[in-house]
Order: structure tokens, then C-alpha cells, then sequence
């Protein structure tokens, strides 16, 4: 499996943002009280928001080959330390809008993904 590129900074915890498993309950309505709800899989996608800085130009392009050739446009899942847990995981970009990249300096990008951690 393809890790994330090692020239690349840590997350800054500033923009670190996960978020609850999508669609991971199924709600039923009842004829009469409240709507029934249960899980809908054990095994859930988790969403997280990471932002990258300072990024030089080198780190920029090697995060596009690992995005555009490795990852197959994104299409693949990779492995990358959790931020929190500090545990080897599968991750994979999200579909909608799976980075940007901003300049901030002369030679300093900032990278801005949304990545979604693999159960």
C-alpha cells in the first residue's frame, strides 16, 4: 500500500477537524413514536480535514505524483500516521473536493485535504 510522502510537514493541529461517520446510523419511521434508529454498519468511514504548512515547492510536487501517479488520482487508499493516536492507518481522499493548494510565501504552499480514515 502507498504511504503519504515523507517530505511532507505534520498536520497542523489548527486545522485538524474530524468528524462523525456519515450514514453510519439508519433511521425508520413509525406509524406511531419515534423513529427507530440503528447502525447501519459496523465498519464506517470517518471524515477528517487536514491542512499542511509550510509546504515547500519539492514537498508540493511530490504530494502531486503521489496524488496523480501512486494514488491514481485519488483513487487508491494509502497509509499515514493518525495525528492523534500516532497509529499506522489506511486512509483514502475524499471524493467531493479531495485537496487544494494555496501559496503563502514565495517558495511555501499550503495544502488543504479531506481525507476519510478506513475502518
Amino acid at each position: 500500500m502507498p504511504q503519504f510522502p515523507a517530505v511532507m510537514p505534520c498536520p497542523n493541529l489548527q486545522g485538524l477537524e474530524e468528524s462523525p461517520a456519515r450514514q453510519a446510523i439508519l433511521e425508520t419511521s413509525m406509524s406511531e413514536g419515534p423513529a427507530k434508529r440503528r447502525p447501519r454498519t459496523t465498519a464506517v468511514i470517518e471524515p477528517f480535514r487536514m491542512d499542511f504548512a509550510p509546504v515547500t515547492p519539492v514537498a508540493r510536487l511530490a504530494f502531486l505524483a503521489f496524488f496523480r501517479t501512486e494514488l491514481k488520482y485519488g483513487t487508491l487508499e494509502f497509509e499515514m500516521e493518525h495525528p492523534f493516536e500516532g497509529t499506522m492507518r489506511s486512509w483514502r481522499f475524499s471524493a467531493r473536493g479531495p485537496y487544494s493548494i494555496s501559496q503563502i510565501g514565495l517558495k511555501a504552499f499550503s495544502i488543504s485535504t479531506n481525507l476519510e480514515l478506513m475502518p
